[in-house]
């Protein structure tokens, strides 16, 4: 059975030509692929209620910075044969928050370090 995450899925009412559209948001249980690809095209977020609030940050925002931090920190072997970091060696980096790191946030993440031109370290 697929993993299930909760998603705010943020869709925009429909009017008429020329009236300002309002997004809305609503929360809803999907599996982890489903969430995965809508938080990969901009459609949706996840929620987090595994991470504490941090200095006024959000707890996911926290969440994205520590695993940006844990990707940044990765040996050559922690990277599959994708190019993607592999989920198991981020969630040693950060026991506190394994439960709420899955491949959603992994790839938000690692989308985001891509279009900095973080590049996976070399074997040598």
């Amino acid at each position: 059975m697929a993993k299930k995450v909760e998603i705010i899925l943020r869709r925009a009412t429909v009017l008429e030509p020329g009236e300002i559209a309002v997004p809305r948001e609503e929360s809803y249980d999907v599996d982890e692929k489903v969430a995965a690809d809508l938080v990969h095209r901009g459609r949706a977020k996840l929620v987090n209620d595994n991470v504490n609030d941090t200095a006024g940050e959000s707890g996911y925002d926290a969440l994205l910075d520590s695993v940006d931090s844990a990707i940044r920190n990765l040996k050559p072997e922690d990277f599959g044969s994708d190019g993607k970091p592999k989920l198991d060696p981020i969630r040693r980096l950060l026991p506190q928050d394994a439960k709420a790191i899955n491949t959603a946030v992994r790839d938000e993440v690692w989308e985001d370090l891509l279009e900095d031109g973080f590049e996976a370290p070399k074997a040598n």
